[in-house]
């Protein structure tokens, strides 16, 4: 690891003395020769050249998730302090478990020293509920899968203590009577579909991609449950692959699970 750890220290010298030839030299060399190094180094098992190039490929992902989001007009925040946050922000925290890496959140509300995030992508694909018959949000396996299992593999104990308990209003579906249920008190929810269009009045702004997908311009939306009761209680509403509200049978395991989720300022 010595002549990596050289060409560091030639890089922050050039930076420091403004010598922008040679910082782009030594540039090129820490990026080409030396994730070369590295790669060789894991290929013949050292642990530490291991550890060093999954921490580089890990903060190059996120820069260029930052770059990406940037591009688009949004502020993506890396070290979160809940009380300086603005709607619109893409936030980091929690994990996801299947890519472990930093999760990103948008942030969709900021009011009396709580902020409202809001899952940036799709995280997994599930039913609404495992079991056939008339089912509202208060008794879904969803809403339990959410505050359990979800919540253990994504959350530090730390991060746990954050986040609050809220009410999760049982709204009614503006476009059908069905009974929405009671209201619940949960840590990490479904949007309703009220919310939805409080939050994103645009079609356009709800579509959204499953979060194991690489290359997003080039890949296909995917639809995503609402706690929302459909036309009946045997089904779900959701916001369909177009940005549109649909509908969809409550063990539908093609439903993407897009969390949001109160944490204090």
């Amino acid at each position: 690891m010595k002549n990596y750890q050289t060409a560091l220290d030639r890089y922050r010298a050039a930076a420091d003395d403004g010598d922008t030839a040679a910082r782009r030299k030594l540039g090129r060399i820490l990026l080409e020769d030396g994730l070369r190094y590295l790669e060789d180094g894991v290929l013949q098992g050292d642990a530490e050249a291991l550890d060093i190039l999954s921490a580089v490929l890990k903060e190059a992902n996120r820069l260029h998730y930052k770059g990406m989001k940037q591009s688009q007009g949004v502020n993506v925040v890396d070290e979160t302090d809940f009380s300086k946050v603005q709607p619109g922000n893409v936030i980091y925290f929690g994990r996801n478990a299947d890519k472990n890496e930093a999760m990103p959140w948008r942030v969709l509300d900021v009011q009396e020293g709580k902020v409202l995030l809001f899952s940036e992508d799709i995280l997994e694909y599930k039913a609404f509920n495992d079991n056939w018959g008339l089912v509202t949000w208060e008794n879904s396996s969803i809403r339990k899968y959410l505050n359990s299992d979800f919540m253990d593999k994504t959350f530090s104990d730390k991060e746990k203590f954050i986040i609050c308990t809220t009410k999760v209003v049982a709204h009614e579906n503006l476009m059908c009577n069905t009974d929405p249920g009671r209201d619940t008190r949960d840590k990490i929810f479904l949007l309703s579909a009220v919310e939805v269009e409080k939050y994103f009045p645009v079609n356009l702004d709800r579509k959204c991609f499953y979060c194991m997908t690489d290359k997003k311009n080039n890949s296909r939306s995917s639809w995503w449950w609402l706690r929302s009761p459909g036309f009946n209680e045997a089904n779900a509403a959701c916001v369909g692959e177009d940005g549109s509200f649909a509908y969809s049978y409550l063990r539908d395991v093609r439903g993407g699970i897009r969390p949001a989720l109160w944490v204090e300022a």
